[in-house]
Parts: structure tokens; sequence; C-alpha cells
């Protein structure tokens, strides 16, 4: 049943070169449809495959939808979705959350993963999925940062590509129906965890909380640790931002908490790495230089990073926190706020948390005590850097794949 040459034909794909193991069925992560997989989940299902392919608990990663093999029927499709919610005077956006979308993928290449375990990072699989995976000896799992119902509440005011709810509401079904029939079910968060007993129905005995790790290769935290074991001390602390989403991610209450503290006079600078508003890029001691690409640019990005002394993610709402987790990678403590996963990532220390709706006044409060409390601040950084070797992906993959080994055991 299993083709591993219909497996290779997938949109876009990744696997190990040494050839499947003999022993189980192939274990392959699934991630969005961002376009390819190391584009789509922030490219967190890319650095959780490989790790996974290290230590030999997982296989591979793919994606059905990739922009470089595009599906003209499946874009035929969305145009039709997008005039015809038009003419009802609805949100066109949310395509790829439509049960529609699902189904045409999975209508086409359900075959092609025959005799797999398909470990998925997107909130559903299609109701066509769902009766035929067995069938064709599939095995059905979920490891998500979030569910449906935690982006559309968390993200509404925010990056949800204008998802209309009743868009949400029409899958939501599919999405607990899913829940319901896998084989196992792990999350990134408590917070995710609790939405899927509450708002799902799923057991809480069912649910497994695996923690993500820094989308990061070793080689780039490490040049980055050495990096800052060896630089000059400038007298100046370096406050770090890095995202694509300033205002849900708190970028203007830090700026303006440095710009506070830098008239007191303390010694305070803002690094700004990613999108940064006109208005707090010319603001006196914020230095944005945009959009750094990790792969792309890894000289440049690893140069900013080894600069930061305290990173920083106030987001109002956030699913994961993967931020938390590549500053710690780094050896850099970090300060954030207690939303969504980022709790479950400061655990074990290198960090300070505050509020959500902290104020500027108290976030300029938390970075002054951690400029001029060199105890403290030592303790954070020894606390970082003890963290750095155990918040990287390959303890999620192992996680996952003992997960999967369980279910494959019922």
């Amino acid at each position: 049943m299993l083709n591993p040459r219909a497996i290779s034909g997938l949109p876009d794909v990744f696997l190990r070169t040494d050839g499947f193991p003999v022993e189980r069925r192939p274990r392959l992560i699934a991630t969005g449809y961002g376009g390819s997989v190391r584009a789509s989940f922030s490219g967190s299902s890319a650095y959780l495959a490989e790790a996974g392919i290290e230590n030999g608990s997982l296989d591979g990663a793919f994606t059905l939808y990739a922009t470089e093999k595009p599906d003209r029927v499946l874009q035929l499709k969305g145009a039709l979705w997008k005039a015809q919610r038009l003419l009802r005077h609805e949100a066109i956006g949310g395509f790829k959350f439509s049960e529609a979308f699902s189904a045409h993928l999975w209508r086409r290449y359900l075959p092609s993963l025959a005799g797999t375990d398909v470990i998925s990072n997107f909130q559903f699989f299609s109701d066509r999925f769902l009766r035929q995976r067995e069938s064709n000896g599939i095995g059905m799992y979920f490891y998500l940062d979030a569910t449906l119902h935690d982006y559309l509440e968390g993200y509404k005011d925010f990056d949800v590509a204008g998802v209309d709810p009743s868009s949400a509401e029409r899958v939501f079904s599919l999405e607990r129906d899913g829940y319901q029939r896998a084989d196992g079910i792990a999350v990134m968060s408590t917070q995710a965890a609790n939405t899927l007993t509450s708002h799902y129905g799923v057991a809480p005995e069912r649910v497994n909380l695996v923690l993500p790790g820094a989308n990061m290769t070793d080689e780039m935290a490490e040049r980055v640790l050495e990096a800052r074991a060896t630089r000059e001390d400038t007298g100046e602390c370096v406050v770090g931002f890095i995202g694509v989403y300033p205002e849900r991610k708190g970028l203007p209450k830090l700026a303006s908490a440095i710009s506070a503290l830098r008239r007191q006079g303390v010694p305070v600078r803002l690094l700004v790495v990613g999108r940064c508003p006109a208005d707090i890029a010319a603001m006196d001691g914020v230095e944005a230089v945009g959009f750094i690409s990790k792969s792309a640019e890894p000289d440049a990005f690893i140069a900013a990073l080894s600069r930061m002394d305290l990173g920083c993610l106030l987001s109002v709402a956030e699913m994961s926190g993967i931020a938390v987790l590549e500053f710690i990678r780094c050896g850099i403590p970090v300060l954030a706020t207690a939303v969504g996963g980022i709790p479950d990532n400061l655990r074990g220390g290198g960090g300070i948390s505050v509020p959500g709706d902290a104020s500027v006044t108290d976030i300029a409060a938390a970075i002054g005590r951690f400029i001029g409390d060199g105890e403290e601040r030592r303790r954070l950084e020894s606390e970082a850097l003890k963290r750095s070797s155990f918040v990287r992906w390959q303890y999620a993959a192992a996680a996952l794949g003992e997960m999967v080994t369980r279910g494959g055991s019922r």
C-alpha cells in the first residue's frame, strides 16, 4: 500500500534520504498552506521534521499546496468561492480555512499517503480524509499551536486574513470531528489544551502537551552564542524586538517604554528586526533594520541577535510564542507577556513575565530593573544559557514519535 514514489510527488515535500524505516510506518508532518513546507507555519513544520529525521523519530514533511506548482482547478474554485461571498456581502478572506479548499486537496492527494502516519500542524482534514483514511492505512494525528477557535478569537483584531466568523462556523464541526477521531493529539500550549477540552469536548487525558522548539538551526544558534560571549561591552543595553506584526506583538508600548527610560538617562536602545512603523523608527534610541531572512541573510540575522541583551515579546494575543524560545536558544533573556503559549515557554527560567495588559510604565520598570540590577541580570542570563540546548525541536520530535507509537498500538 505504501508508495514512496507517490509521496515524493506531493506538491512540496522533503523526506529522509536514507529510505523509510521497515519496522514502522513513515511519519510525516503535514504543514499548512503557506506555499511551501519551509514557508508555512513560520517554518516550524520544516524545523520539526528536520529534527525528527536527525533523531529518527520522524521521516519528513509535506504540504498539499505549493505556489511553485499551482493548482488551476483550486484557483478557479477559490475565485468562485470569493464571488459567492461577495454576492452575500460576506468577507472574502479565509478560503484556505474553508471545507472546499481542504476537500479538493485531500481528494487529489489522499491516495499518495497510503501507509503513512500523518501528523498535521493544520486544524482539520477533509470529510473525505476522515471517511477514507483507515481504508488507506493512514494514521491521523494533530500537533497544533492553537485550535481554529483560538485563532479566530485571539487574532480577530489583527492578522487572520479577514476570515469571516461564518466561514469558520462551517468548518468547526469538521474540526471537532477530526479531533474526536484522531489517533493522537498534541498541542504546544496549555491554552490550546484547555480550548480542546472546553470548546471541542476532547477528553483531557487525550491531549498531550509538547512544547515547541526554536525556529533556528543549531549552527546559527551556536554562532550567536559564540558572538555574544566574545563581544565588547558598549555600556548600553540593547533591547531586541523581532516580528512581522508590531501592533499585536507590543512594539508600540515597548518603544514608548524605551523612550521613557532614555529620558531618564538610562543607557538603553531598541533594535527592531522586522516591520517597524515609520513613527516608531523615527523615535530617539530606535534602530530599525527591517526584515532579515534567516535563510538568505544568516550573517545579518546573527549579527543582529548578537547585539541584543534582552529580547521582548509583549504580545496582546499569541498562540505558541516561539520567538521566546529563539531568544532563549541564543542565551538571551526575554521579557514577555503572560499571553497564550508564552507562559509555557517561560517555564524553566531565563525570562521576565508581565501581564498581557501591562502599561508602558510597567514595561519600562521591568526593563529598568533588568539594566540596573546586576545580580538579577546575571541570573536571567545564566538561566537562558542553561536552557539553550533544551529548547530545540529535537525534543518535540521525539515526543511526537512516542505519541504515534502509542496511537498505533491501540
